[in-house]
């Protein structure tokens, strides 16, 4: 991560970086993977046309973003879950779900 003219620029997960904190990420994200139905559908969909060595650290990354705006903000994983972006998905407007009773 650098700053270029006041924008924050986020790189990829890299050799460089701390070889046990990547391992857990990737651990981390395998599990997120098993135990999430939004994410078990991310990644064989991503699987199919990447491959499963690059989705798997594709996976890693997208949970390290996640965790660090739930670090950022002081969210839990339910806050998040429940204020995260909703784009694309019918009936949402703004990450906020209609309430239609």
């Amino acid at each position: 991560m650098y700053r270029r003219s006041e924008k924050i620029i986020y790189r990829h997960i890299t050799k460089q970086a701390n070889s046990l904190l990547r391992f857990l990420l990737v651990e981390a994200a395998q599990v997120t993977v098993r135990s999430d139905p939004e994410w078990h559908s991310k990644y064989f969909h991503l699987a199919m046309r990447r491959g499963r060595k690059i989705v798997k650290i594709a996976m890693a990354r997208r949970l390290a973003v996640r965790m660090y705006w739930m670090w950022r903000k002081g969210w839990d994983y339910e806050q998040m879950t429940k204020f995260s972006s909703h784009a694309g998905q019918p009936g949402n407007r703004d990450g906020v779900p209609l309430n239609t009773e």
